[in-house]
């Protein structure tokens, strides 16, 4: 068999076989959303943070969706073209229900004095949304952008143990992984620069 024969051949069942793997949106299940604030305390005052849960027909797993630092809510579901740029949009198609939550300080979620909102803050309230929803939902993900993802694994060792499976989309800048060091500095100094 001649190579072009075998890449030919190569290529029609690799497309055969990406037609059969790829998701159908025909069959698309009907997503359900919804507004929803869970009230929450920081220090001695009462607080709500608020969120938008989506909800596919059918949905045992729950990803709770943390933005990053400067970004609310709608960090998940972009609408300038949400048929490409929407993660909440193509989770709930794959049929895993959302829920996009405004971190205190930000979006619809309520304002506290500054100085009240830390990390370890963040990530009681955010387990205030877990343990909320937890009863619908067999499996939880935890998906962080950002400082979001400092939150979620703020989260992990302190009061949101329990979920399954957190997802960095971004790990916090101090923590490195042994994989991804940060690059050796020489301790050779370099020459000046001097121009040509």
């Amino acid at each position: 068999m001649s190579w072009s024969r075998f890449r030919r051949i190569g290529t029609a069942v690799l497309l055969a076989a990406g037609a059969c793997l790829a998701p159908g949106t025909a069959d698309a299940a009907q997503v359900t959303c919804a507004d929803v604030s869970v009230p929450v305390r920081v220090g001695l005052t009462a607080q709500s943070m608020n969120g938008t849960l989506c909800v596919p027909q059918g949905a045992t797993t729950l990803q709770v969706l943390v933005p990053g630092g400067t970004y609310n809510a709608v960090y998940w579901d972009i609408g300038y073209d949400p048929q490409v740029l929407s993660y909440r949009e193509a989770v709930n198609e794959a049929g895993i229900a959302t829920v996009a939550v405004d971190r205190l300080g930000s979006g619809r979620s309520s304002r506290p004095l500054s100085t009240l909102v830390t990390l370890a803050t963040q990530a009681q309230a955010v387990h205030a949304v877990i343990q909320s929803l937890r009863p619908l939902f067999r499996k939880l993900v935890l998906v962080g952008h950002s400082i979001g993802s400092a939150i979620v694994m703020t989260g992990r060792r302190g009061p949101a143990r329990g979920t399954r499976r957190s997802t960095p989309l971004a790990r916090p800048s101090r923590a490195h992984s042994p994989s991804t060091r940060p690059p050796r500095v020489s301790s050779r100094r370099a020459r000046p620069w001097t121009p040509c």
